[in-house]
């Protein structure tokens, strides 16, 4: 029987912004699906990298190790993470409960993350 990951993660640039969208569920197997989007925006390194998370419907300690790896890369270059919502309940809770929420940048919605990417 051959297994199939739904998630899925998608990139595209906006002018000064790297977006990735990640849907889904995501734990260690889908992981390097962030790994290789991480890769990208550094090779890009634009000033700001927006992670939509409006599909993501779980993630687990190794969803959340990819966040953090993202947030220490990006703060290490001087550029910035945004994470849009809104965040799904499971996801809201990995980062409460691991205590990482105020690590984050967190917005409302896409098009707020944008927005403050580019200001």
């Amino acid at each position: 029987m051959m297994w199939r990951s739904a998630a899925h993660v998608r990139v595209r640039e906006v002018p000064g912004v790297f977006v990735v969208q990640a849907c889904g569920e995501f734990d260690a197997d889908e992981v390097d699906l962030l790994l290789a989007a991480w890769e990208e925006a550094d090779e890009l390194a634009l000033p700001t990298t927006v992670v939509d998370l409006t599909g993501c419907l779980f993630g687990d300690s190794s969803f959340l190790g990819a966040l953090l790896m993202a947030r220490s890369r990006h703060l290490g270059s001087g550029r910035r993470l945004v994470l849009a919502g809104p965040l799904k309940p499971k996801i809201l809770l990995l980062l409460a409960v691991s205590g990482t929420m105020e690590a984050f940048d967190v917005t409302e919605n896409l098009a707020e993350a944008v927005i403050r990417g580019t200001a």
